[in-house]
């Protein structure tokens, strides 16, 4: 669990450093990928073992991809 909270993190960071910048329209496609191996990790992490702290966090990265592909699409009209 600690290597995915470390990765996570770093890549969380990342992509929010090369949104600030303004300069990623490619990191949507990557941010978008990469959350969905996370969710698919722990929806089979929760297919072994139940546990509401793999949902919290399966939740939070769904969140997150919603807010991503959002801001993707703004960033698609102009």
């Amino acid at each position: 669990m600690i290597f995915y909270l470390f990765v996570h993190g770093t890549l969380k960071m990342t992509i929010t450093a090369v949104l600030l910048r303004g300069k990623g329209r490619w990191i949507f496609p990557v941010a978008i990928a990469i959350l969905l191996g996370f969710i698919a990790f722990f929806g089979f992490d929760l297919s072994k073992q139940w546990s509401i702290w793999v949902l919290g966090l399966a939740l939070f990265d769904t969140l997150t991809l919603a807010l991503v592909a959002n801001e993707w699409h703004s960033w698609s009209k102009g």
